[in-house]
């Protein structure tokens, strides 16, 4: 998978403290190549 987050995803993912909502982001962003986050 060559997926690369935005600066906004990526920033989103780095100030994360709930790894479960981390975890969502993370399933939701490779199901949709890191649209509509």
């Amino acid at each position: 998978h060559g997926i690369v987050p935005g600066p906004e995803t990526e920033a989103r993912i780095r100030g994360c403290r709930d790894s479960e909502q981390l975890d969502t982001w993370i399933g939701k962003a490779t199901a949709n190549e890191w649209q509509g986050l």
